[in-house]
């Protein structure tokens, strides 16, 4: 999705049917609108994994942590 703006010939092909959709004559900045909204829900992904880490230390039994079991061959 993020180089489909970018592609001249797709362009040329969509700006007649998918106007109302697409903004095709605004490709570059449609293109970082594209990156910009990756970008922030790639960081919101990221919070929401150490979210869940977090969650899970606090159920686990007090002497094995999660972190530990990446370090260590222990089952």
């Amino acid at each position: 999705m993020i180089l489909v703006p970018m592609l001249r010939n797709i362009i040329r092909v969509v700006r007649p049917k998918l106007t109302w959709l697409l903004p095709a004559d605004e490709n570059i900045w449609f293109h970082r609108q594209v990156a910009y909204s990756m970008a922030f829900w790639a960081m919101i992904h990221t919070t929401a994994h150490y979210v869940n880490f977090i969650n899970v230390e606090r159920t686990r039994i007090p002497y094995f942590l999660s972190s530990d079991s990446l370090f260590t061959n222990q089952q």
